[in-house]
């Protein structure tokens, strides 16, 4: 199992972390790795349009506080398959989501995407990139959209913003607002506390298969992604122990958010399992958590055949020494 990088990389949000991404995203030859690169580059012009856009004719348009469509969070360790899941359910169940899209125009982008059916628009298959994906209407990993709700810091203030990010997505009872996000898998409780009628769903995945991913794409961009803060200043060197420890963090903090979250928020799947068999678990969460029947669920667009990735076993040798040593 190679894994080249000149410098282990531990905050992926540094100068030098950005630039190792961005080669990597350069020399990939991924279809959704050059639409991140294009979305980064014209976003501070697209954000300019959409603020002119909203404050000429949208801003008249006042969104009712109750009662507050169904939403729902996914969340997981990176390399998860938590965006594949992502992609299904936007296909799946009528919803409204946060798309590439809305990446680039965040207020004005549902009134575009509802006037030509975009949303939910089916694909031949379920292709991304490290969470970015190869169509403008696709999902995005929606960090902008966590930093605007999470920067307003008071419970009351965040709520405040959730509700008006409801009106600009257009979500109602018969459409709830989908989103997902592995960065901020820390603040899980905290927008609990200010949105207690958002629901959770949480990946979980064969460790080793994690970690083994998530070791690809080190290899692949340079860094790791998200790297916790407690790892910043480690002294670690190994590409494999860093990346075990990195998932271990992410997974006990998961573990600590979901704790304090009641059971009729909160969701968890097997991402091996919902693989095996999507459509129960689709179903059941539309009904129990979203509010919908099966009558509303949109089957049909559940057409690629869903196939975890498999690794030689020889690869796993290294990560098991470091998991049993229980760092």
């Amino acid at each position: 199992m190679p894994v080249v990088a000149s410098t282990l990389i531990k905050n992926n949000e540094s100068f030098a972390g950005k630039i190792l991404r961005l080669r990597g995203a350069i020399t990939s030859g991924r279809k959704a790795a050059y639409l991140g690169l294009l979305l980064h580059a014209f976003r501070p012009v697209s954000l300019l349009i959409d603020s002119i856009i909203a404050n000429l004719f949208l801003r008249c348009q006042v969104w009712p506080i109750e009662p507050m469509p169904s939403s729902l969070m996914i969340v997981s360790p990176p390399r998860a398959g938590s965006t594949l899941i992502y992609q299904v359910l936007t296909r799946v169940i009528p919803s409204v989501y946060y798309s590439n899209f809305h990446y680039l125009f965040p207020e004005s982008a549902s009134h575009f995407m509802n006037r030509f059916n975009l949303f939910g628009k089916t694909v031949n298959e379920y292709a991304n990139y490290y969470g970015y994906s190869p169509e403008l209407h696709d999902v995005n990993e929606g960090n902008a959209l966590l930093n605007r709700i999470l920067n307003r810091k008071e419970p009351q203030a965040i709520r405040g913003e959730f509700i008006r990010i409801l009106g600009w997505m257009k979500a109602s009872p018969d459409r709830p607002f989908l989103f997902k996000n592995v960065r901020h898998y820390g603040d899980i409780a905290a927008l609990h506390e200010a949105i207690p009628e958002l629901n959770f769903l949480r990946i979980h995945r064969n460790t080793e298969h994690i970690i083994r991913s998530e070791l690809i794409g080190y290899r692949e961009l340079g860094t790791f992604h998200p790297v916790p803060p407690e790892l910043w200043n480690s002294q670690i060197s190994d590409p494999i122990e860093f990346c075990v420890r990195q998932i271990q963090v992410i997974e006990r903090t998961l573990d600590r958010q979901f704790e304090l979250l009641p059971s009729s928020v909160k969701t968890e799947w097997e991402y091996e399992e919902f693989c095996k068999n999507p459509e129960p678990h689709i179903e059941s969460l539309a009904s129990e958590n979203l509010h919908l029947n099966r009558e509303q669920l949109r089957f049909d667009n559940l057409t690629v055949n869903l196939q975890p990735r498999s690794y030689p076993e020889e690869d796993f040798v290294a990560i098991r020494e470091y998991l049993e040593e229980k760092l």
